[in-house]
């Protein structure tokens, strides 16, 4: 309900608060200039979306989707929003690149490092999503325009529930 809402808002806003002070602490210091600062989460949270579900143990966006923000000396221009689809797998390889420690190759995930910077990488346009500990499934997510959902819960209303869906 409203409150849950309200109480997970108050948990964003202190999350803001003190990255603020982090970045200032950073800047103060001279700090920022060798610094590497990387922000995301392992899952999102839904709320009552998709049919009143709540929760983070779903393949739907709202949990699956989460934030990537990256401050690196060199970086492109503060603020920009890279629109390519990357996955958490890609955190360790872009932070050992970014730190200029050899990336090895047997790590899974891509460096986005060059994206921080502004260039380009190929990499692959598909992305698989398992909630393996509350078994809800498998999701698979291409180039950011499709996504197919497949639940195997034994749990009612989700066993069987499948979908794809348009991104766009």
């Amino acid at each position: 309900g409203e409150l849950v809402n309200d109480i997970y808002d108050s948990g964003v806003a202190f999350a803001d608060q003190e990255l603020a002070k982090l970045f200032a602490a950073l800047d103060a210091t001279g700090a920022s200039e060798r610094t590497v600062v990387i922000v995301t989460s392992d899952h999102g949270e839904m709320l009552g979306e998709a049919g009143g579900l709540s929760g983070h143990s779903f393949l739907d966006e709202e949990n699956i989707l989460v934030p990537l923000l990256i401050a690196a000396p060199g970086a492109a221009a503060p603020g920009a929003r890279i629109e390519r689809q990357v996955g958490v797998v890609d955190v360790t390889p872009t932070a050992l690149d970014l730190l200029g420690i050899e990336v090895p190759d047997q790590l899974d995930g891509v460096s986005l490092a060059p994206l921080v910077r502004g260039d380009k990488i190929a990499g692959p346009a598909e992305a698989w999503t398992h909630a393996g500990r509350s078994n809800h499934g498998i999701s698979l997510r291409i180039d950011n325009r499709r996504k197919y959902l497949f639940n195997h819960e034994v749990w009612e209303p989700l066993p069987g529930r499948h979908e794809l869906v348009d991104l766009t």
